[in-house]
């Protein structure tokens, strides 16, 4: 948003604090629903939010998304994620399916030899459930 200052000149204006979330929370499923007509719906689906059971978010976002839209969903733990996993699986909602952990060791590399760094701890960044839904007339 852009207004004028005394001279007449554009500059930016300043939002009040907290302003995106309240702008969130005031997001109703009815504006929801109208932003995603049934006919295109949502291009993809990032779901990071570890206080959300995945498999009753996934339940009521899923129809939002267009045919063959991938999603993320992204926890701490793996047990949540496979229990989704497990609910996608059996209303077969979606395909491409796949559990990760993504986690990465760092290799030192020396003349003629490589190995995995010893010290690297086994700490995980959280688990991933990934996949690309199908429609449900076309289940």
């Amino acid at each position: 948003e852009v207004g004028k200052d005394a001279e007449g000149d554009k500059v930016p204006r300043e939002r009040p604090e907290g302003w995106r979330s309240r702008r969130i929370e005031s997001a109703s499923p009815d504006l929801i629903r109208d932003l995603a007509s049934p006919a295109q719906g949502f291009t993809s689906l990032v779901l990071a939010a570890p206080a959300l059971d995945p498999a009753t978010a996934l339940a009521k976002l899923l129809p939002l998304l267009a045919p063959s839209a991938p999603f993320a969903v992204w926890s701490y733990a793996a047990q949540p994620l496979a229990e989704a996993l497990d609910e996608l699986r059996r209303s077969s909602s979606a395909v491409n399916l796949t559990l990760q952990e993504p986690w990465l060791r760092r290799h030192q590399v020396l003349p003629r030899r490589t190995h995995p760094t010893m010290t690297t701890t086994a700490g995980s960044g959280g688990d991933i459930l990934s996949g690309d839904v199908i429609p449900e007339g076309e289940r």
